[in-house]
């Protein structure tokens, strides 16, 4: 359900076919497949534990759309059916006019298959080495909410974003360390080859962690092929 989601809810965000949907390519759908895979054993109330990961690293050369792509799993972590809903039997579905989004977008679910609801209060960090690098992430994901799409659920601002329900999404550099430290439900780690000790990210980052362990949220990390 979530890679349906964001190909009906996330849009280009810029270049020539700026605010078509977002059509994930192979390798965005195959890391959000499997970053949203639910353990067999999975049971309703379960956050963190019901998914087989808990932290997804993508690793990739740049201009291969990893800001993009990390734009629409910010989206969907902050309005869409990002926590397991338990399993669906043959006519269960997934109306976005139950959560709050008046699309009119309807999902069917297969019999058996994992159903998602969003989070009640989404907190959501995005972290990055400086300002100007959390522009990979923030500068798409503000062209994604700002698209009717979206249908005004996602209110933009230079530094955050205001989501329902008291909800928010951060952004986060060493130079803004006062936001953390509070439980949140999703972090989202840019670049995390330029984090060092002596830019202080790798304890960021670690704190982070942590106050996803609190809430039973999840992270994903990007970042570049090392050097051999």
């Amino acid at each position: 359900v979530v890679p349906a989601w964001i190909q009906r809810h996330c849009t280009i965000p810029d270049g020539d076919r700026k605010g078509e949907p977002f059509r994930l390519y192979d390798w965005q759908l195959w890391c959000t497949v499997n970053h949203y895979r639910v353990k067999a054993r999975a049971k309703v109330g379960q956050k963190a534990t019901a998914f087989f990961y808990r932290r997804s690293q993508v690793i990739a050369p740049q201009k291969t759309g990893k800001g993009p792509w990390s734009a629409t799993i910010i989206s969907a972590e902050g309005i869409g059916p990002t926590v397991f809903a338990g399993w669906a039997s043959k006519d269960d579905v997934y109306r976005c006019r139950d959560h709050g989004c008046g699309c009119g977008w309807v999902y069917r679910y297969k019999s058996g298959e994992p159903m998602g609801r969003p989070w009640a209060t989404p907190l959501i960090q995005l972290l990055a080495s400086a300002e100007d690098q959390t522009d990979n992430v923030y500068r798409p994901l503000q062209a994604m909410a700002r698209h009717d799409r979206m249908a005004g659920r996602m209110r933009v601002g230079e530094q955050f974003i205001r989501l329902p329900n008291d909800g928010r999404i951060d952004v986060v550099t060493s130079s803004a360390l006062a936001r953390l430290g509070n439980p949140i439900t999703h972090a989202l780690q840019d670049e995390t080859q330029l984090y060092t000790a002596q830019n202080k990210l790798i304890k960021v980052a670690e704190t982070q962690r942590r106050g996803l362990a609190g809430m039973g949220g999840r992270a994903v990390e990007t970042t570049n092929c090392p050097d051999p």
